[in-house]
């Protein structure tokens, strides 16, 4: 499946990301991976009093601001709000406004991923998130491969 996908653009970055709620700590958790064959690099965090919504948007803006020169870069998301962006706004301006400069910085081009389908790194994207709703954060770890 992720050979498939690099038939997309062969020297891009790709960019896994996701989100997730813990209702009892009313936080919202992150989590990105970023893959490029041979490195990959995870990061993960929590907003606390977020919506689902702005956390999912929020990943990708903070996946995006991480990667320093302009790249060509496959966001892979399941949320289908982040997606909707490109049909039309909803809400969350200010992120939609960082989002779009990013997008001018770097190549960007979307691609829906379903959550929960055993997509490897989706399913680690999801992993942290929730994790880190409990306070296990991964800021920057590199795995060489």
């Amino acid at each position: 499946m992720i050979g498939s996908r690099r038939q997309v653009m062969t020297d891009s970055l790709y960019m896994y990301t996701d989100a997730a709620h813990n209702q009892f700590a009313d936080l919202s958790g992150y989590g990105i991976v970023f893959d490029r064959r041979t490195r990959r690099e995870f990061l993960s965090g929590c907003l606390p009093l977020e919506s689902i919504d702005r956390t999912e948007l929020h990943a990708v803006v903070l996946g995006l601001r991480q990667i320093g020169e302009p790249s060509a870069v496959v966001v892979y998301t399941d949320s289908l709000y982040v997606l909707g962006r490109w049909a039309g706004r909803q809400g969350n301006g200010d992120l939609w406004y960082q989002l779009d400069r990013l997008c001018r910085k770097h190549d960007v081009q979307m691609r829906h991923v379903k959550a929960h389908s055993g997509d490897e790194f989706n399913e680690l994207a999801d992993r942290l998130a929730r994790e880190a709703t409990y306070g296990n954060f991964v800021k920057t770890f590199r795995l060489w491969v």
